[in-house]
């Protein structure tokens, strides 16, 4: 089975959120810098996710390029 990645840029995040919910991404910050983990939630501007030793990060929307995960693919 194949797979695709769908990136959602910044000014998508809060229209998608329910796709990003319990969902394990990378977020790629606009420094460059990438962090792996599973989407938590956004409240009040702050992006929440638990990295995967269950470590909780808290970055705001304005620091957060795009976020980039994969599903599987039709075929």
């Amino acid at each position: 089975m194949g797979k695709r990645l769908i990136r959602i840029f910044s000014k998508d995040i809060l229209t998608r959120e329910k796709e990003l919910t319990a969902t394990e991404l990378n977020v790629v910050l606009k420094n460059k810098s990438t962090i792996h983990g599973t989407f938590v939630g956004i409240q009040g501007g702050i992006f929440t996710f638990n990295d995967m030793q269950l470590r909780k990060h808290k970055l705001n929307m304005e620091d957060i390029e795009e976020v980039i995960f994969d599903r599987e693919a039709a075929y």
